[in-house]
This record gives structure tokens, sequence and C-alpha cells, in this order.
């Protein structure tokens, strides 16, 4: 499915609609933009790490193109991950092993607990408090915070070590504006991942989040280099504000 159309269609929407289609897009690009074909997931049962999991929509998606796969998913806030985890639990087994798992918590660079805010427009809640560059690029979008909770916070390193996983075939990573902390809690479990899809902002969009140059330096110094971009968010006014990357580590995993 060619999302050129929608994109173009877009334009033509009320504003209010507009931020709400295109995350549609980018949480479903599993299914609408083929960029996520490039990886081969055939060589057998791999591990999917989806940290900001939502509704359950890529792990959902990215089973379709890799059924003999495990999701490990991480969804903080509560009131959406009781959605993630019925969603979790209606995909079934592979092989008497659950085909998601979903963990209530967030993940960070460090393990404890932190505040979450969540925000009226649910899928922008973080860590961090949105900023002025969101809220003028959705001015129909309503950002506004309507409470903070204490969550649990894992890091990928120390949740491999507990589950004994000894490598992943991806990372996903969509945690507004959290992406960095995330990648650093990775430690030296990172080298044992294969691919990382992250979101990147090139306005800032939460305070304090670090710039696409910031989390591209950082994975290029792992020994990751880009393989593709997809997923671009628009501001009404055509600004890039964010979009996906995928990225492929130097190191053979033949």
């Amino acid at each position: 499915m060619n999302t050129d159309i929608f994109i173009g269609l877009n334009r033509f929407l009320p504003r209010r609609w507009r931020w709400a289609v295109k995350r549609f897009l980018r949480l479903n690009q599993g299914l609408i933009h083929p960029q996520l074909n490039c990886i081969n997931f055939s060589s057998g049962p791999n591990i999917i790490f989806d940290v900001g999991a939502n509704r359950g929509n890529f792990a959902t998606n990215i089973l379709l193109r890799a059924p003999l796969s495990q999701v490990h998913g991480f969804e903080p806030n509560p009131e959406i991950f009781s959605i993630f985890e019925e969603v979790s639990n209606n995909v079934g087994k592979n092989n008497g092993k659950p085909r998601i798992i979903a963990n209530q918590c967030g993940v960070g660079s460090s393990t404890g607990q932190a505040e979450f805010i969540i925000n009226k427009a649910h899928y922008t809640s973080s860590f961090l408090p949105v900023s002025e560059g969101v809220v003028k690029g959705f001015p129909d979008t309503d950002f506004s915070e309507v409470k903070r909770v204490p969550v649990q916070v894992t890091t990928i390193e120390k949740y491999a070590v507990e589950h004994q996983i000894l490598n992943a075939k991806l990372l996903k990573i969509d945690v507004q504006g959290y992406e960095l902390e995330v990648l650093k809690g990775c430690g030296e479990f990172l080298d044992r991942i294969e691919y990382v899809f992250v979101e990147v902002e090139f306005k800032t969009l939460y305070v304090g989040s670090p710039s696409w140059r910031s989390i591209v330096s950082f994975l290029f110094k792992r020994g990751f280099h880009p393989v593709t971009m997809t997923g671009f968010c628009l501001s009404p006014d055509g600004e890039l504000l964010q979009g996906d990357l995928l990225f492929k580590s130097n190191r053979s995993y033949d």
C-alpha cells in the first residue's frame, strides 16, 4: 500500500485529525510500509523488543511478518497497558510460548522508579513534558497533562539477563523523547542486537529530549549503520518533526 496517497490526502483533513492520521500510519508501517522487509526473519524464531508498545499495533504487525518470533513489549501507561495486555493474550502461543510478552514498565538507562506523564492525547505521554514545539506544530491537538504516575523502569540489559535472552533480532524504540536513555540502558547487550528501529526528532518535541544527531552518533559509535528511514511526521506548515530510522549492526549474524 502506498502511503504517499495518505500523506497527500492528509493535508485536506482538519488540523485536529492530522496528528492522529500520521501517528496511525507510523504505528502501522509494518503493514503499510515495505521498509522492514529488508529484515530477514526466516532464519527461525527471533526475539523482538518493542519499547513503547502502546496498544500493541507494532507488535501484532511485526508478527505478521515474523510469525515465529516472540515480542517482548514494554508499556508504562497503566491505562493503555490493559489494552496491550489483552492484545498480547489474544495472539496466542507458538510451541507453548506466548507470542507477545507484555511488561507494564518503562525502559531507560537505569532501573528503579520514575514519574510518567500521562497526557490527554495518550500517544504523546512520556517521561518528559511536551515542549512548545509540538504544541505549535499541532495547535488543535490537546496535549494537556492529565496526571503523573510512578512507574517501574528497567533496562534492556537487565531484562535480557533476567529472561536469559542471548540476542535479539530487532529493538524498536518509540518512547517520545526518551529513546537515547533506552539505548544507553542496553549496555553491552546492544552488541547482541542486529537491528534498531528508533524514532528521532528533528524539532525539539519534548523538554530535554535528544537531537536526532545524538542518537545517530551513539549508534554509529556502537557499530551500527543506517539502512532506511520512514514514518515521516510533518507539521501543518510542512516542517519535518520526526521520523523512524532503521539501523543494522556492522557485525555478522549469519
